[in-house]
Order: C-alpha cells, then structure tokens, then sequence
C-alpha cells in the first residue's frame, strides 16, 4: 500500500486520479414515435455527443497494516461539459427504443 506518509502526492493521485477521464455519450432519436405505431420503421436522428467528465475519488479508506489490506467505497460522479457538447441541454426530451421490451414482445 501507498503511505499517505511517505509517499503524499502518490497517495493523492491515488485517492483521487487526476488525470481527466472524458465520456462521450452518442443517441438516436426517433423522429417518427407515432408512425411506428402504425407499422412504419424508425426514422433515426444520431445527437451527440453529449461529453461528461468522470471523477473519481476513493472514500471511507481504511488501511489495516497487520493484515496489509486496505478498504475503500468509490465514489464516482459526471459533470456535463456543455461546451465540448452539441447544441443541446440535458433537457432536451429524445425517444428511443425500450430494446428490452422489443425483444422480449
């Protein structure tokens, strides 16, 4: 284990990484809902990307020197970078396929 004595800036780095971790998140929306119910296929528009950063940080650490383990809980949560986004706000109401319940009809 990192001693957060020894080693302080690695134990940092370990508690909370921070090198940036960038997710990009592609849908289709399906600009035809109603006409699907009448039998048409999809009309498929891809909006994207929708870019969140990912951060981590390790809680609740507890170092057992005897046995030489160490216990954690991660935290993880995204904050929506909008400026690396499309035109959109997360409010935005899109309609997909529930894949799930089509292919279990």
């Amino acid at each position: 284990m990192i001693s957060r004595e020894i080693y302080p800036k690695l134990y940092s780095a370990w508690v909370h990484p921070p090198t940036p971790v960038y997710m990009k998140l592609y849908v289709f929306n399906i600009t035809n809902p109603q006409q699907i119910g009448l039998g048409e296929l999809p009309k498929l528009e891809e909006l994207g990307p929708f870019v969140f950063l990912k951060n981590t940080t390790k809680i609740n650490i507890s170092i057992d020197e005897q046995a030489d383990t160490t216990t954690y809980k991660l935290y993880t949560s995204f904050e929506y970078l909008k400026d690396l986004s499309v035109n959109m706000s997360l409010q935005e109401e899109i309609t997909f396929i529930n894949v799930p319940f089509v292919v279990i009809k």
